[in-house]
């Protein structure tokens, strides 16, 4: 069951650091 949550987080950390490399290469 901590495995799940843990993964979620890591996506979504992941994801928004792209968002953050993306926004300041444009």
């Amino acid at each position: 069951m901590i495995y799940y949550p843990l993964a979620t987080l890591m996506t979504g950390g992941i994801k928004e650091i792209l968002i953050i490399s993306d926004s300041k290469n444009l």
